[in-house]
């Protein structure tokens, strides 16, 4: 996340600045970056409880943690289309 163009990087910049949760999900037992790997706008990104997804017979159980933390996150608005 060195680049100042990465896409990644801005959506995560983006949503700090605008307040909007991020929720880091990790796949296959990646690692968060460690904070001096980091720009200063991202200091914060490893400090963020992230979503393991494992790619076994956990991956249905991950999957539906990750969905809950999401529609706790989403405007009641939203909910209400959801069955």
């Amino acid at each position: 996340m060195d680049s100042a163009d990465d896409y990644v990087r801005i959506e995560i910049e983006t949503a700090f600045q605008r307040n909007i949760p991020v929720i880091p999900v990790k796949f296959e037992g990646v690692s968060m970056p460690d904070v001096s790997e980091l720009p200063d706008t991202l200091k914060e990104l490893p400090y963020l409880n992230a979503v393991d997804i494992r790619p076994d017979a956990d991956f249905k159980t991950d999957m539906e943690k990750l969905i809950r933390q999401l529609e706790v996150l989403m405007p009641e608005s939203l909910r209400q289309g959801r069955s």
